[in-house]
């Protein structure tokens, strides 16, 4: 379960300053500037949710950098502006705005970040790409993930993806509580990992994308019922799937099917329904609309009203009215 969002922040115009803070985490081998008469100056903010971390990355000035090993996790550059050269695991790619690059954990990482150089980053472990990967296919593929270096954000899903980054990363410099919500932080976390996964080019891409047929009922009826034991429980696609018995792909097949929703909007229903209850009931006046919404994990307030106002014919304000007044 994804815990409380960690913020991260750092500033720094020194090299010296940059090379012995960046040091301290054992990978940084090398920092250096490509012209010592350019100033240096370098920001990045961002947030850790579990096993994610999206850093939204500045650098003033050239500089050549370099990292051992990443071990656990693959590090993916999403630029906005200016060019990355990247030497990794023999091959020389460029990142620069509409394509991204992929670093996996193992191998040795060079870099030369341009002047003005300016991205997303993300991190994610790897055991959490492999987790969602069984996911997804519904079995161990047998191999380990070995997605292209580059990757294309200009497709459909490398559009869809990096959007999420940059909204990911917006909240996080906003220090948005949204991201201390775990209803709203684990479905996010689960996105971008799989978001990765459906925009990579990889062995398994081509499965990932067969389509698959769920007749049974049973596994729907399964998870409808842990979501209406347990709707304040941070469920994401892929805790449905366990609970369900079946793949993640089946489970959706199977709700569009049998539910006609795919299954995160029928657990949005059901925290909608709970919604509505707490505001009916809600006759003391410490009791808000805001804090009702943040409670089931509707972080719009705006898109929580016309939901809400779609299903129940009403406003949610006009619903805590109605009981405060009996």
């Amino acid at each position: 379960m994804v815990g409380t969002a960690n913020y991260i922040s750092f500033h720094e115009d020194d090299l010296d300053h940059a090379k012995a803070d960046v040091g301290r985490d054992g990978s940084t081998t090398r920092l250096d500037m490509v012209d010592r008469g350019t100033p240096y100056d370098v920001r990045f903010d961002g947030v850790e949710l579990g096993a994610v971390r999206v850093v939204r990355y500045r650098s003033g000035g050239a500089v050549r950098t370099g990292t051992s090993d990443l071990q656990t996790c693959f590090s993916v550059d999403l630029p906005d502006a200016g060019v990355k050269q990247v030497e990794h695991r023999s091959e020389s790619t460029e990142a620069f705005p509409g394509r991204a690059v992929i670093c996996q954990d193992v191998g040795d990482v060079s870099m030369t970040i341009g002047d003005g150089y300016s991205a997303y980053t993300v991190r994610i472990d790897r055991d959490a790409l492999d987790d969602t990967l069984l996911e997804l296919l519904g079995h161990s593929p047998g191999h380990p993930l070995d997605p292209e270096a580059g990757m294309d954000l200009r497709a459909p899903a490398g559009m869809r993806w990096a959007r999420l980054v940059q909204l990911l990363a917006a909240a996080a410099a906003a220090r948005s509580p949204v991201l201390r919500n775990p209803l709203v932080a684990a479905p996010l976390h689960d996105a971008v990992v799989e978001g990765l996964l459906v925009a990579a080019d990889h062995r398994d891409r081509d499965e990932m994308e067969r389509p698959v047929h769920s007749w049974c009922m049973e596994p729907v009826h399964r998870t409808t019922e842990a979501m209406h034991d347990q709707p304040e429980y941070p469920f994401t696609p892929a805790l449905l799937a366990r609970v369900s018995g079946v793949s993640e792909r089946s489970l959706y097949e199977g709700f569009l099917r049998h539910v006609g929703w795919p299954p995160m909007t029928y657990l949005r229903r059901v925290r909608l329904e709970r919604a509505y209850r707490d505001l009916r009931d809600g006759s003391d006046d410490e009791t808000s609309v805001a804090g009702v919404a943040g409670r089931w994990g509707f972080d719009d307030l705006g898109r929580f009203s016309d939901d809400y106002g779609r299903v129940y014919g009403r406003s949610p304000a006009e619903t805590l009215h109605a009981g405060r007044t009996g």
